[in-house]
């Protein structure tokens, strides 16, 4: 890790998942449930390979792996959207109790697994969260996210770093403004432009000590004719990024992880802003063994391995310091993924 050898502070850690999709638990297997008719069609159409739902194991991973790291640190949990496989009232539900509890894998002879993070993590939704139960991303009604996580969108969650500098956490529903029934909701496009103009009207200058990261589900990189932002989204962050002087954007939502910076070209000047992407944490990564095509093949897919984030800040002498590694989840559990890995100073 470069730079550990010189003397610094750690000040915070964040654990960064995304993309856990918990769907109806399987008591047979803890994996979210699914038919034979529903296997049948995701093993013979990749497009459908965002509906999987959670894979058991990957849950236990994920707890074990936040348990270790609590033996040594005292981490903070960010959820970058999409807790949910179709946005219903009772996987909305089984998330938030992962999430600061423990939830049974094997009901009714208990199989308990969990992140115990009580009420202090940090989520916000991501499109599936919106589809209100429905198998299709068209949603069957409103959004059940806000019943269930009742903070409101947009808003600030500031950590408190020492007694004169801070974190601000500006959280955006980058499905804000994405409509049931149109195009961008069935190709999964982010489009959230209502979500930057509330927030600049509270957001005032940035202070000394105060430093600025965007929490959205979004991916910035992502430029496919899926799965994006929508252009006059993208544009009107990019001058948000500027104006309000933002560090870093932590994401999730393309299943594939990212460290990667670029510069953000607003109407007041440049800003080189950090995209920190998990990937998807807990969705299933290995095709399951009973599936088989039409031809009578086991099916190929190019999964990325599930994965997380692990981000610390640093009192570094000559600056605040913020360096995030990749964990990834080969057999054996979440390990590290060098040079997965970045640094870079907070301003």
């Amino acid at each position: 890790m470069a730079g550990l050898q010189r003397h610094r502070t750690l000040l915070a850690t964040f654990v960064h998942i995304s993309d856990i999709h918990i769907g109806e638990i399987d008591p047979a297997s803890g994996d979210a449930k699914v038919s034979a008719a529903a296997a049948q069609a995701y093993s013979n159409t990749p497009w459908l390979d965002g509906l999987l739902g959670h894979h058991g194991r990957a849950l236990e991973d994920l707890d074990n792996f936040v348990e270790g790291l609590r033996a040594e640190e005292t981490p903070q949990l960010i959820v970058s959207g999409d807790l949910s496989r179709f946005g219903a009232s009772g996987e909305l539900k089984d998330a938030r109790t992962y999430i600061q509890a423990d939830i049974d894998l094997a009901p009714p002879t208990g199989n308990t697994f969990g992140l115990r993070m009580g009420k202090q993590a940090l989520t916000i939704p991501g499109n599936h969260d919106q589809w209100g139960g429905a198998a299709h991303p068209f949603g069957v009604g409103a959004s059940q996210y806000g019943a269930v996580f009742p903070a409101p969108l947009p808003r600030v969650e500031r950590v408190a770093l020492d007694a004169n500098r801070a974190i601000d956490f500006i959280c955006i529903d980058s499905d804000a403004d994405v409509w049931r029934s149109t195009p961008n909701r069935w190709r999964a496009l982010g489009a959230f432009q209502s979500q930057l103009q509330t927030l600049q009207a509270t957001l005032g200058a940035k202070r000394d000590g105060e430093f600025r990261v965007v929490l959205i589900h979004h991916s910035w990189f992502q430029q496919r004719w899926i799965l994006r932002m929508t252009a006059a989204s993208k544009s009107a962050l990019e001058q948000f990024l500027v104006q309000n002087e933002v560090s870093a954007m932590l994401c999730g939502h393309s299943h594939a992880p990212l460290l990667n910076s670029f510069t953000a070209q607003g109407a007041l000047g440049t800003r080189e802003v950090v995209e920190l992407r998990s990937g998807s944490s807990a969705q299933f990564d290995s095709v399951p063994y009973k599936w088989k095509t039409a031809l009578q093949n086991f099916p190929v897919r190019p999964w990325d391995p599930n994965s997380l984030i692990v981000h610390r800040v640093y009192d570094d002498p000559d600056a605040l310091t913020w360096h995030a590694e990749l964990y990834a989840r080969p057999p054996g559990g979440f390990k590290h993924v060098p040079p997965w890995e970045t640094e870079f100073a907070l301003l």
